[in-house]
């Protein structure tokens, strides 16, 4: 056998997953999953030639990740038959181990070190600042040395350095685990930050919240595209059934003004061929502020999206740009076909409560319900994403007295 397709995955990304464009892409289809997980997962694996289970262990309380000797043994053996093993993952939290196995295993693709840069916050944000291009959040490393002496002396140090409110985050995270809006000294105090992780102290910013995807083959951008989301990220984590969307922008000017900060990133962080999905705000200025970062595809209903609106998904893309299968070098975010948002909701979510009138495609993980709305009518869509932005408001609303955030699209 000439070339096999290595995915590692888990019980979260493989209802998600877009296994149509499996036909398309030559050879051997490998899945490896937590062997913990089998129950979640036995579902999926006629979708794939051959899988198999690796033992893991839980990180953040939830996430499974492979103990590494044991995965690296297992894709060695794997590997052993193929000449060309092509690995990845859509999960943020396996690219550490998907770089290391790289350089261990003499396999294509983004190595550790490089990896680093698309994991570690602080070296992202310290690449990014040498850049006058760009802007971002004030941010810097919780001490906790100085916390353990005097916590709320140091209190008072970081909002001097990033205000208040703040983001406490872990340097390595990802899907806003163990992520912390702290508005008062009281909650800081009570803050309880696991100990097996570094942390990130950020200023918060409460602008309009924007995922930008985008790939790059043989170092040409090959797609770009970017949607708003539909209200920001903390106050999702605070709603009882949560609900939030992402709407793709149409506006030439702030499309042409991600372009460029695009590139700009792509040039300060030497981006190398892979997908990547990028988070930035937009403020009252109209300037973009870079967030950060990941190696990936975006998660959730965007992949589903964009094949909706563009004909290719951004897990084909991915696969075909880490295979070297890319049919063309051209930008596949060109033509688009159909209009499309995509929104994510707690399971059990009633969804007719939002009367939305576009065409429904949906899909049911374990945690969420996904669903991608289109239509030929852009004005279908934007009224549909606003609905769900003034129905996310509502709910944030009955659990606190929220000071409003002008999310709702304006064209």
């Amino acid at each position: 056998m000439n070339k096999q397709l290595v995915f590692l995955e888990n019980k979260y990304t493989l209802p998600r997953f877009d296994y149509e464009y499996f036909a398309d892409i030559s050879g051997r289809k490998v899945l490896v999953y937590p062997i913990e997980e089998l129950e979640q997962v036995k579902l999926f694996l006629d979708n794939f030639d051959y899988s198999v289970g690796v033992p893991s262990f839980t990180r953040y309380g939830m996430v499974s990740i492979f103990y590494y000797e044991k995965l690296r043994e297992a894709l060695r053996e794997i590997c052993s038959t193929v000449q060309q093993t092509v690995l990845m993952s859509v999960f943020e939290f396996y690219n550490e181990l998907l770089g290391q196995l790289r350089d261990d295993l003499q396999l294509s693709g983004i190595g550790a070190k490089a990896m680093g840069k698309y994991r570690d916050k602080s070296l992202m944000q310290a690449l990014i600042e040498k850049n006058p291009n760009i802007k971002l959040p004030q941010a810097i490393i919780f001490d906790r040395q100085k916390g353990q002496a005097n916590l709320e002396g140091y209190f008072e140090q970081l909002v001097v350095q990033v205000g208040l409110p703040m983001i406490i985050k872990p340097v390595d995270g990802a899907s806003s685990v163990d992520v912390y809006l702290i508005e008062s000294k009281a909650q800081f105090l009570d803050l309880k930050l696991d100990p097996q992780s570094s942390f990130l102290v950020q200023q918060f910013i409460n602008s309009k919240l924007f995922h930008i995807d985008f790939a790059i083959y043989r170092g040409t951008m090959v797609f770009l595209d970017a949607c708003q989301l539909s209200v920001p990220q903390m106050e999702i984590k605070k709603m009882p059934k949560y609900l939030f969307a992402g709407l793709p922008v149409e506006e030439p000017a702030l499309k042409a003004k991600i372009r460029e900060f695009t590139q700009q990133v792509i040039t300060s962080l030497e981006c190398e061929d892979s997908c990547y999905h990028m988070e930035a705000f937009l403020d009252d200025n109209h300037e973009l502020i870079f967030l950060e970062i990941a190696a990936r595809p975006g998660g959730g209903g965007i992949s589903k999206m964009y094949k909706t609106m563009y004909g290719i998904g951004l897990s084909k893309l991915h696969a075909c740009i880490l295979s070297d299968s890319l049919p063309k070098i051209k930008d596949y975010s060109q033509t688009k076909s159909r209009n499309a948002l995509w929104m994510e909701c707690a399971t059990g979510f009633d969804i007719s409560v939002l009367n939305l009138q576009g065409e429904l495609d949906e899909f049911i993980t374990p945690i969420s319900h996904v669903l991608i709305i289109s239509s030929p009518e852009q004005e279908v869509i934007a009224r549909d994403f606003n609905k769900i932005v003034d129905y996310s408001l509502e709910i944030i609303n009955s659990v606190k007295n929220y000071s409003g955030n002008p999310l709702a699209n304006e064209s």
